[in-house]
């Protein structure tokens, strides 16, 4: 008798631990997910540092380029620093290290993290307000779908770009 119940006991905890489809699929990890192992050991850091060092390289490179007036490039660099920079030279700076990022496919560790706190802020100023309808309702659904698909895909970007670009396209389509 207790052999009975002890089988027929190990029998449910095996069925409950068995998935009950075994077609289903296991979800695809998020961005955040993919990048965690990279934070966690420092590989994404390292070449963070490392794309910002050869961009800040390049900045000064370009830089000293504009103070030698003798430099081969001297008079199309001084257009560049002021048509294209604003003369600024942390813009310089921002835009060489970007560039090396890009090339050396080092995101900013910054923008590996999932920043709860932001998306909350988000949910929270594109949420209707007031006399809410349906449609109200359904639209602003549509922009948290797209928001999750995209952070889930790809993360926030540089600057929030990602989620900036599909809020713009949603004001564009739903916002009357």
């Amino acid at each position: 008798m207790q052999q009975q119940s002890l089988a027929h006991l190990i029998g449910t905890v095996k069925a409950k631990l068995e998935p009950a489809d075994k077609d289903e699929k296991i979800p695809e990890p998020t961005f955040f997910e993919k990048m965690l192992p990279g934070l966690r050991s420092g590989e994404i850091q390292n070449a963070y540092d490392l794309a910002k060092n050869v961009g800040e390289s390049r900045a000064k490179n370009f830089i000293d380029s504009l103070r030698v007036a003798s430099h081969p490039k001297h008079g199309e660099n001084v257009n560049s620093f002021y048509n294209d920079f604003g003369g600024d030279y942390s813009n310089v700076i921002n835009a060489y290290v970007s560039c090396a990022q890009d090339e050396l496919n080092a995101p900013n560790p910054e923008e590996c993290k999932e920043d709860k706190a932001y998306e909350d802020r988000v949910a929270k100023q594109y949420k209707p307000q007031g006399g809410m309808t349906h449609e109200d309702l359904a639209f602003y659904n549509i922009l948290m779908d797209n928001l999750k698909k995209s952070r889930d895909a790809r993360g926030y970007g540089k600057n929030k770009c990602h989620d900036l670009a599909i809020i713009a396209d949603w004001k564009a389509k739903y916002r009357r």
